[in-house]
């Protein structure tokens, strides 16, 4: 019985490897982004905007920072706080939400996409409308959404924030407000914090493929809307260009945040406090991307490394959720089925190693931690059914025992008759 149990263990603990190391071998690694045709770069005339007050140039794989001055200095960010905005509301929300917009989102100032009170929209519309025009309003509709409150929301991006690492932040407006006309003051950021979430927006598929649009057409509650990018003073004008978004207020001046790719090598420029207006901002990162562009790959930059990307999005987790394996024969995700946040509460086929966003099969974050606890459900699956099977054996041998005992009891009674 031994000699079968220690063969049936080394069968068992093979199976476990086997099962353990395509675990073990799932990494983030960022997707391939293809370039657009190839523009003019050149900026012409004698015009040489000021220089932004504070940059960072980096490498969105590696994380390396490439250049930059006055990095860790906090400024107010305008409307290239709605990135944020955006990464915070998808970790807590799937695409396929709705959003309702209360008073007070409906009263923001302009710019705005002109949302009336108890209208219902598109998340993914509202998001375009965030991430495109800058809408306020549509800021405020998606931070009460999320959040409850806007307050409450304000909490959200703050700890959102920690978790990827931000050193010198303090969130307050969603939309990027400032003055009197903003919550708390306004939010703050270093052009060091704007990378951190520039890297995280751009590794995230939703965000991702709204910043790089040019134009986008789609109908609301209230009719037909038509957006047009306020980025395309980079967006039509770089070779490679793919978002992302600018800001301005008269206290913060303008802010933006541009990213390139190009032969697959994506980089972007974050800066703040430009005195350049949009056209003197845009100019400026075409020169620190045309700078970046002709280091190495491999080049070291400042020596100073971004931190990796730590985005977990809602759609993401529901994608790696429904990617698990089932050991023992149960379901597993009888708890997410009932609370709607698996991808087939939100009308979306999910691929075996990805999530299909707004029809494209796009990569899923995937941490370390969330592969530790497959792995941990592999090896406690694999436990289970050693020792139920030794649990048999052992009855069996028991069994064989009684027999043997009650045989040799008919025989010797047989004999002594």
């Amino acid at each position: 019985m031994f000699r079968r149990a220690c063969v049936l263990l080394l069968v068992v603990a093979g199976l476990v490897g086997a099962l353990a190391a395509p675990v073990a071998a799932a990494n983030n690694g960022s997707p391939t982004h293809s370039s657009r045709a190839s523009r003019s770069t050149e900026v012409s005339g004698e015009w040489t905007p000021p220089a932004p007050r504070a940059y960072v140039v980096f490498d969105q794989d590696t994380g390396t920072i490439l250049a930059s001055t006055n990095e860790h200095q906090i400024f107010l960010t305008a409307s290239t706080v709605k990135l944020m905005t955006a990464l915070t509301a998808l970790t807590k929300l799937p695409l396929s939400s709705t959003v309702t917009v209360s008073p007070r989102a409906a009263s923001m100032p302009a710019m705005d996409i002109g949302a009336k009170p108890g209208q219902v929209w598109k998340l993914d519309d509202m998001l375009h409308a965030l991430l495109m025009i800058s809408g306020n309003d549509a800021a405020y509709a998606i931070a009460e959404r999320a959040g409850g409150t806007v307050e409450g929301f304000a909490a959200l991006m703050n700890a959102t924030g920690k978790e990827l690492g931000l050193r010198d932040s303090m969130f307050s407006d969603p939309a990027g407000l400032d003055g009197r006309e903003g919550l708390g003051g306004g939010s703050r950021m270093s052009a060091y914090d704007l990378a951190v979430v520039a890297r995280n927006a751009r590794a995230v598929p939703e965000i991702a493929s709204i910043v790089r649009l040019s134009r986008y057409k789609f109908t609301g509650p209230d009719g037909a809307h038509d957006l047009s990018n306020h980025n395309n003073s980079f967006l039509l004008k770089y070779s490679g260009a793919d978002g992302m978004k600018t800001g301005y207020t008269s206290l913060a001046q303008n802010s933006l945040a541009a990213s390139a790719t190009r032969n697959g090598r994506t980089l972007i420029a974050v800066m703040l406090g430009s005195d350049g207006g949009e056209l003197g901002t845009a100019r400026w990162a075409m020169t620190l991307l045309d700078s970046a562009f002709r280091t190495a790959p491999a080049s070291a930059g400042t020596g100073e490394v971004l931190p990796p990307v730590k985005v977990f999005t809602a759609d993401a987790r529901a994608g790696l959720l429904d990617g698990l394996a089932r050991p023992l024969g149960s379901s597993g995700l009888a708890g997410a089925a009932q609370t709607g946040n698996t991808p087939a509460a939100a009308g979306k086929a999910v691929p075996e190693g990805g999530v299909v966003v707004a029809g494209q099969r796009a990569s899923t974050p995937v941490s370390s931690h969330a592969g530790g606890s497959s792995l941990t459900r592999y090896v406690v699956g694999a436990v289970i059914v050693l020792l139920l099977v030794l649990l048999v054996l052992r009855r069996r041998a028991i069994v064989r025992r009684r027999r043997r005992v009650r045989s040799r009891a008919r025989r010797a009674a047989w004999e002594e008759a």
